[in-house]
């Protein structure tokens, strides 16, 4: 009877150690918490802080899409170190997928962060495609933060 192989997994995206507490790439994050509990505080230390994910963890600099970072002044760093969006729009999502496509297979793309605060109000269709192919485009993270379970699309939650 002939033996089975084991194919070689691919190297792991970046040497760098995490900690194991935190969400292992390639991840989603869904965070559903109330105003005032920290949402942009955890946003920015995951994407800034060297003790967690960093400035330099990923790639391309991470993607933000978030309708209240000019009215929070716990984001004013995210602002200079990130690819902001001050209002959400599908378009958003869909061109950074194209940009990933250029480059042909998921191995060949640079890794990607993408976050996406405060804007499940809308009508997120392209979010919701991406929630269930992210990795497809070398999106190592990606974070959706909102206040209310109920925004959130069953896709998403999946």
């Amino acid at each position: 009877m002939p033996s089975i192989k084991k194919i070689i997994d691919p190297p792991r995206m970046k040497d760098k150690p995490l900690h194991p507490n935190l969400p292992q790439p390639p991840a989603l994050i869904l965070m559903i918490m109330p105003v005032k509990s920290g949402k942009s505080t955890i946003i920015s230390n995951l994407l800034l802080n060297d003790d967690f994910y960093g400035q330099d963890f990923f790639d391309l600099p991470p993607k933000v899409i978030s309708t209240t970072i000019n009215n929070d002044l716990t984001s004013r760093f995210l602002k200079k170190a990130c690819d902001v969006e001050d209002n959400y729009k599908d378009d958003y999502i869909y061109n950074f997928v194209k940009s990933q496509q250029k480059y042909g297979q998921a191995s060949e793309m640079p890794s990607a962060c993408i976050c996406v605060d405060d804007c499940l109000g809308e009508k997120t269709t392209a979010l919701d495609n991406l929630a269930s192919r992210y990795r497809h485009s070398n999106i190592q993270l990606l974070m959706i933060s909102t206040q209310l379970f109920r925004k959130v699309s069953p896709t998403i939650r999946a």
